[in-house]
């Protein structure tokens, strides 16, 4: 499904938009989307397979410059919970899990995720290309492959803030280890500075209600 047109697509809180396969949606360029959930009540973007799994369906993508937004919101058993092509959308007070290659992904995207909470995906965030993510404020823990991944940034070299996170250990070593950037690749012009981090991890009770839209072939 495609939001066009210059319009922008509105979900509101308790809503649970569900897939039926590898189905995704995304804004043509010049769309927006504006998913607003509250604290106990999230949008929730899953699978609608009986017992679902990570990699049922694609994801939501926003691309182009008019200012997306995801706002207490969930995304679970994606490919990619959700994708920035270029622009800045706000990510804040979201759960991102259980996705078979990365929670969110960055591509020349300056997105500000805050107060997020992005754990048992493969990755935790991609970053690709150039943009300037702001990543402040979130857990970013269990990922099982890398929590951040940078795959290319150009020059010149960028140094990206993702301070004041919970990264599941406050040992540096620990959490430097769970980061690819620059330190591990020269190639890659972009370093994460994740000092100063938190030392124990926030916790927020999240539940979501069930209104349902559903995808399906």
């Amino acid at each position: 499904m495609r939001v066009t047109n210059d319009s922008t697509l509105s979900i509101q809180a308790g809503v649970t938009v569900a897939f039926e396969g590898d189905y995704y949606l995304e804004t043509g360029w010049g769309s927006a989307i504006i998913a607003t959930g509250v604290s106990g009540n999230h949008v929730l973007f899953t699978s609608n397979a009986g017992a679902p799994a990570p990699g049922d369906w694609t994801w939501v993508q926003v691309n182009g410059p008019n200012p997306s937004s995801f706002d207490y919101c969930t995304f679970e058993f994606a490919q990619m919970g959700l994708r920035a092509n270029v622009g800045n959308p706000t990510i804040s007070h979201c759960t991102v899990r259980s996705s078979s290659s990365s929670g969110l992904f960055c591509s020349d995207a300056s997105p500000t995720i805050e107060y997020c909470d992005i754990h048992a995906n493969r990755d935790g965030i991609w970053i690709n290309s150039s943009g300037m993510p702001i990543i402040n404020y979130n857990n970013i823990h269990d990922n099982t492959h890398w929590n951040i991944y940078v795959m290319s940034y150009p020059e010149p070299a960028a140094t990206i803030n993702c301070q004041n996170n919970w990264w599941g250990t406050d040992v540096e070593a620990e959490i430097a280890n769970e980061i690819r950037d620059s330190v591990d690749n020269p190639d890659i012009y972009a370093t994460i500075d994740y000092t100063p981090w938190w030392v124990e991890q926030p916790v927020e009770a999240t539940t979501w209600g069930r209104v349902k839209a559903l995808f399906v072939r």
